[in-house]
């Protein structure tokens, strides 16, 4: 069974180069927002942790950039909302078959979704490229959700244990 680590590869670089990844990038390059923090909140930011009450410059050093932002109104007035997502893996069982080409009876044929496979060649483009196999797939999903009142943190909810 061959495993394909491109994608894999291509989903951690993007995370990789994506804009600051850490809050000690992030403090590094907003060094006048971090200044302008409480001590408690600077020790959390640099934990990458929220807590509420903080402000919206706060989250941002410690978490980064949300993925949405949303507005709405509850009775306690209007907020907004600042979600982030995470990439959560999700494995299926796939068959498929490329068109390839061949190199004898039965040279190696075909380039398909699960990549170069055994086929039917003969002594030119032939049928061939299968695969049968799990295949991982990397779906965003809801990891984080910030509501913010005015300035400051009311409520904040994370995908499981933090």
């Amino acid at each position: 069974m061959k495993k394909n680590i491109l994608f894999p590869l291509a989903i951690v670089s993007m995370a990789f180069f994506s804009c600051s990844s850490t809050p000690q990038k992030r403090i590094a390059k907003f060094p006048d927002k971090f200044s302008t923090l409480t001590a408690d909140d600077q020790s959390l930011v640099e934990q990458g942790r929220i807590q509420q009450g903080m402000t919206k410059d706060a989250v941002y050093l410690a978490i980064g950039k949300p993925e949405q932002i949303t507005y709405g109104a509850n009775k306690s007035g209007e907020y907004e909302q600042w979600n982030y997502n995470t990439l959560t893996p999700v494995v299926t069982n796939n068959v498929s078959i490329g068109v390839g080409w061949g190199g004898g009876p039965w040279g190696w044929g075909g380039v398909g979704r699960r990549g170069l496979g055994r086929g039917f060649g003969g002594w030119g483009n032939g049928f061939g490229g299968w695969g049968l196999g799990p295949n991982i797939a990397y779906v965003p999903t809801r990891g984080a959700t910030v509501k913010f009142t005015g300035d400051s943190v009311d409520e904040y909810k994370f995908a499981g244990r933090r």
